[in-house]
């Protein structure tokens, strides 16, 4: 990515500040002794702030140590820096001289989310002032567990004192370069989140969320069906990034974007006179927040929003402003996009689900990543684990459901359609099978620069207690799984589970002697289950 040169404004603060100077608190009015000659005497000295020994503010961690002048914390930089100045919005999020747009598109999308923001940064944490310790802390999705990541608040400025990589648009702002930094952390250098180093659209998301992640393939649909898939991820509040490959017009090649709103209008002669077909656009941000936008139809300023009413542009929320930010049409936008990722809180085919068990393992070289049941003397040397479904819905969901069942059934349009029909309302019965969802996760490692592997996993129904062996595998009933290999973050798939049954599910890579960790969980809205490894 060019390293793009913002309007800057000298840093009220020199940047060339003495390493000494840097590790104490800003001064504070001075405090009296307690005795009554007010002197003026301070009562004690500031303690030293935190230094972050474990990712220290040196060149080596940095990906091109001659973008930056110094370090400096916030309160070196502003008068009266904050983590959060304003509601926050995608628009605050702006990309720097770092090359992780991946992650930046991410934050762009949890930015538009109080309720994420405050999951990922605890609240009451200042950068000047009483409480001011010069740290700050930040919580990341890591394997099915919120991961607790505190770094020192120095960042690598240019020499007008202006942050090199990301920043937010208001410059007393700064959770955005504190986030990128601790995410740095968590990859061991800021270098590991280049995109040089193999990627993925879903991998910021499941980071910073945890949620569900869906890659559809774009190339496998027709426009329409794109689109009617997008909605679908839009009404169900779904966030969603996209990725170019090879560059288009006002788009840089292999580069991520927001997707953040999807819109809908039928052909309606009385809004749009002079329109010819039915509106199915998608607006997009570029995380660079710049003039740099999409060239082509429905571009800013193009002569096709003057046909619209203003009814409609208000509907979309539409802006001619030099933000990043623009919309396409979405044949267009199959034609310059590869990759689309979705995240949601839950299975988008069981959103009335919730998450009722997980666990974690790995497959190692040496005995515990056996591939594919291609071959199953090595396929079964692959991670078993025992899962019990314990039976369905608790006591006391089960004593509503009778008192619910004894009341008199108001009817319906819906009801009396079903009637009509001869359809019958099934009631949740758990001796027919509880309905659920088990999903795999694979972990990237970006220093080791793993890429994605090949996954898959099979469920059997199983009486065993240890782990099978091939010749056992081989009588067991399959059940359920995802049985076809894919190159993504992570795999699902639906199954019917029976109260007091055991089966066991096995996550397998592509080939033997492929090493990583992963996350085994399971929904369901009526099940419950137990989940851990077959001993030996």
């Amino acid at each position: 990515m060019p390293c793009f040169q913002y309007p800057l404004q000298q840093a009220q603060h020199a940047p060339a500040v003495p390493e000494a100077a840097a590790q104490q608190a800003p001064a504070q009015p001075a405090e009296q002794c307690g005795c009554a000659c007010s002197c003026g005497k301070r009562s004690q000295e500031p303690p030293p702030l935190f230094v972050d020994d474990d990712f220290p503010a040196r060149w080596h961690v940095l990906h091109d140590p001659s973008l930056a002048a110094a370090w400096l914390r916030p309160h070196e930089i502003r008068q009266e820096p904050r983590l959060f100045v304003e509601d926050c919005s995608r628009f605050a999020v702006q990309q720097g001289c770092l090359s992780d747009g991946w992650f930046i598109a991410a934050c762009a999308a949890v930015a538009e989310r109080p309720h994420l923001l405050r999951q990922i940064v605890p609240e009451g944490q200042v950068l000047f002032g009483p409480g001011y310790d010069g740290s700050v802390r930040f919580r990341l999705w890591h394997l099915g567990e919120w991961v607790e990541v505190r770094v020192d608040d120095r960042l690598p400025v240019d020499a007008h004192g202006v942050p090199v990589y990301a920043r937010c648009q208001h410059k007393d702002e700064f959770w955005l370069p504190l986030l990128e930094k601790a995410f740095a952390k968590f990859h061991k250098n800021y270098i590991f989140l280049d995109e040089k180093y193999e990627y993925s659209l879903a991998e910021g998301l499941i980071n910073l969320t945890g949620y569900c992640i869906e890659s559809p393939r774009l190339h496998k649909w027709n426009a329409n069906a794109v689109f009617d898939l997008l909605m679908g991820f839009s009404d169900k509040d779904a966030l969603m990034l996209c990725k170019t490959d090879l560059p288009g017009p006002g788009l840089p090649g292999y580069h991520a974007y927001t997707v953040t709103k999807v819109f809908h209008h039928p052909l309606d002669k009385s809004k749009c006179s002079e329109c010819e077909e039915e509106l199915r656009l998608v607006r997009v941000r570029n995380p660079w927040g710049t003039s740099v936008e999409w060239n082509g139809a429905w571009k800013d300023g193009d002569e096709r929003w003057n046909k619209l009413s203003k009814q409609i542009k208000d509907a979309m929320e539409y802006k001619d402003e030099e933000d990043g930010e623009f919309w396409m049409d979405i044949k267009d936008f199959i034609a310059n996009f590869s990759d689309v990722c979705c995240a949601t809180e839950r299975p988008t085919e069981a959103m009335n689900m919730k998450m009722i068990g997980q666990v974690t393992g790995h497959w190692s070289e040496d005995d515990e990543s056996g591939g594919h049941p291609d071959e199953m003397e090595k396929f079964a040397k692959n991670p078993q684990f025992l899962m019990v479904a314990l039976g369905g819905i608790s006591p006391e969901e089960e004593e509503k459901l009778q008192k619910e069942k004894k009341k008199p059934k108001k009817k319906t349009d819906k009801c009396d359609k079903k009637e009509e029909n001869g359809e019958q309302e099934e009631p949740f019965n758990p001796l027919a099978g509880m309905e659920a969802v088990v999903e795999l996760l694979q972990e990237h490692n970006r220093k080791k620069r793993t890429h994605k592997y090949g996954i898959s996993f099979f469920i059997f129904e199983t009486c065993a207690e240890r782990r099978l062996t091939a010749e056992q595998l081989l009588q067991l009933t399959y059940v359920a799984g995802a049985a076809e290999l894919r190159y993504e973050n992570g795999v699902r798939a639906a199954v019917r589970l029976h109260p007091g049954r055991r089966y066991v599910v096995i996550p397998a890579t592509e080939h033997a002697g492929q090493e990583g960790h992963f996350l085994l969980r399971v929904f369901s809205r009526h099940a419950r289950v137990r989940l851990s490894p077959l001993p030996p």
